[in-house]
């Protein structure tokens, strides 16, 4: 705890004592030495009151099972904790600082103190379900004491207080929410995490713990569309190591592994073979022989570059034969000019020109490869190119020519790559098609047993869970499903393979425009969609809508382009198929944003409804 004091220097000296000695003496009218005596029992009261304050709100804390908001590196002037399943909200209030529940208020300082300047920033927030995590917050306040009543002296002393307050770390074991309040019959589930990792409790519907997929994903690899069941973590978690592995890692650069075919171009450089080891222990690296004459040499391959965007090209390369040094320089789409030399027989960055720092980097792979990276950024929308150059020395210039009298090997190289952005990624085989590193949904599996999965085969209809540029996609921490992926179209969608009976749904997504759905329910009603928030939608107009809090909503209120938390009450419910990622056009559109998660209740669920809402809004980080 950090406390600022207002004394002054001479108040200090003036009770200076060692051994009963006092060491500052002065001359004291009796008002001042009245005025240093309150201001050292203000000290002690404003001190006494901090530490009161700071122990009650650990002793709330110590009951919370997570903090609802601010979200993770957000201050406020208040916080929202879920303790024992009932919201409770620490803040200043009239100068106060208390603890609201419901309709219940308790004040935490003494009335001889005001409270000022209070904010509240999460700096940990992990998923509170394991041992392993952690919740916590820093808590700052301005502490200031009220005018004294035992002197005539108006003392104005304050402190600023700073602290940490650590929620308790979760004991029990990892339980997903169908374990308490499991679906039953009619209903579906759908998640990216596990929502059901016991058996599940309820005697009118005994099914065992689900112990299936999350999602099938469709790689985009060109001509290979094959698919993968991805699962869960011992953390009940997504796959994402299973799923990045799959889907790779983007590469526009066709036949990788294999530069004397397809669209490399060789200038003055031939392979005279591909049969050298390779980083990778296969025998596919290529031996470059440079063609006799006076000329620069390097490898190259042609692909669209856009104006404005930024571009990694990266090699694995060997020195051979005497040949120690290689430059990458942008060429056609780029800036024309800039270079950098890389030294392959220290695993050093060497000479340059118009390089930034981290800009360029080398690595050591082992066995004397090593793997080289530039990054540049294109200045038109053509087909641009970087190129790789086998050079003299450390020192030279951009594209210097070698001079030799006979043809002769050179370089080892093996593994070109090329992706957007300036941070190096994993390489990526490819073959004649370039993996774009993008992975699509083909399948979301229903967690609830009663096996409703939702199915796309559509390609351009299909919506997306990893991308190219960012890797899988997510939003406030957690994973999510993209829906109308730019130049893919706008109609994507997933379908019910059987009926469900919608009562109450609890639904985590968000959306760029009001006026787009999440969910429609195909049949004889197809005129109303079931939008969590649009005129028409079963779930609003002609019953219950709950956004992000325990208070109804109106239909307009979802923040844009922000994750929200819906709850949705039928007081007559509607069964029938249905499909997620768009509305009955042109009422509704197609959803331009994300889905998380989605749960449908045929039954009543009034007596749980704000435990599941506290429950997705703390895993979800939705204030």
């Amino acid at each position: 705890m950090k406390y600022k004091s207002g004394f002054t220097l001479l108040e200090i000296l003036l009770y200076l004592v060692i051994g009963g000695i006092t060491l500052a003496i002065a001359s004291f009218s009796f008002v001042q030495i009245s005025r240093l005596g309150a201001a050292f029992r203000v000290n002690n009261e404003l001190t006494q009151a901090s530490e009161m304050i700071i122990a009650q709100i650990e002793d709330a804390v110590q009951d919370a099972q997570s903090i609802i908001s601010p979200n993770l590196g957000s201050s406020a002037n208040s916080i929202r904790l879920n303790i024992n399943g009932v919201e409770h909200t620490i803040a200043e209030v009239s100068n106060n600082l208390t603890i609201i529940s419901g309709v219940n208020t308790l004040t935490l300082n003494p009335e001889s103190v005001r409270i000022e300047n209070t904010s509240f920033e999460v700096i940990n927030n992990e998923n509170n379900t394991q041992e392993t995590s952690e919740q916590m917050f820093k808590f700052t306040f301005t502490i200031r004491y009220i005018q004294p009543t035992l002197t005539s002296f108006e003392y104005n002393e304050s402190k600023d207080i700073e602290t940490i307050i650590r929620l308790p770390r979760t004991k029990s074991a990892f339980s997903p929410i169908l374990n308490t309040y499991p679906i039953g019959s009619n209903g579906a589930a759908y998640s990216l995490r596990k929502l059901s990792g016991t058996i599940i409790n309820s005697s009118a519907f005994g099914i065992g713990q689900y112990s299936g997929p999350a999602i099938r994903v469709r790689r985009d690899r060109g001509l290979d569309q094959s698919e993968l069941d991805i699962g869960f973590n011992n953390n009940g978690i997504l796959d994402t190591v299973a799923l990045q592995n799959f889907v790779g890692y983007q590469n526009f650069l066709t036949q990788s592994e294999n530069i004397i075919s397809g669209s490399w171009e060789l200038k003055d450089l031939t392979s005279i073979n591909n049969t050298a080891i390779s980083p990778n222990g296969d025998t596919n690296a290529e031996t470059l022989n440079l063609s006799a004459g006076n000329t620069f040499r390097y490898i190259n391959q042609n692909t669209n570059v856009l104006n404005g965007i930024t571009y990694t090209d990266s090699y694995y390369v060997k020195a051979n034969n005497g040949y120690n040094f290689v430059q990458l320089t942008p060429s056609t789409g780029f800036a024309i000019g800039a270079y950098q030399n890389y030294n392959l027989s220290n695993g050093t960055l060497a000479g340059s020109s118009g390089i930034s720092p981290g800009q360029a980097t080398i690595e050591s792979i082992g066995n004397s490869w090593y793997r080289i990276s530039l990054s540049a950024t294109a200045n038109a929308n053509t087909s641009g190119r970087m190129l790789l150059a086998i050079v003299n020395s450390g020192t030279s210039s951009r594209l210097e020519s070698i001079n030799i009298a006979t043809p002769t090997n050179s370089i080892f190289v093996w593994g070109g790559q090329r992706h957007l952005g300036n941070t190096l990624k994993p390489y990526q085989p490819t073959l004649a098609d370039a993996n774009t590193g993008d992975g699509y949904i083909t399948r979301w599996y229903d967690q609830s047993g009663n096996n409703n999965h939702l199915s796309q085969s559509t390609l351009l209809a299909q919506p997306r869970i990893v991308n190219g540029v960012n890797g899988i996609i997510s939003q406030n921490g957690a994973f999510a499903i993209q829906f109308n992926v730019i130049n893919d179209g706008t109609n994507d969608e997933l379908n019910s393979t059987s009926s469900a009976t919608f009562h109450y749904g609890f639904l985590i997504g968000s959306r760029v425009n009001a006026n787009q759905s999440y969910i429609h329910r195909n049949g004889s009603l197809n005129y109303r969609s079931f939008a969590f928030g649009n005129a028409g939608d079963i779930f609003d107009i002609y019953d219950t809508y709950y956004l992000n809090r325990n208070t109804v909503d109106t239909i307009t209120t979802d923040p844009q382009n922000a994750l929200n938390s819906y709850t949705g009450i039928a007081s007559t419910p509607q069964s029938g198929t249905f499909s997620i990622g768009r509305g009955t056009a042109p009422e509704f559109g197609y959803l331009n944003g994300t889905i998380s998660e989605l749960l449908i209740y045929a039954t009543d669920q009034s007596a749980n409804r704000e435990s599941i809402r506290l429950d997705l809004n703390s895993y979800y980080n939705i204030p």
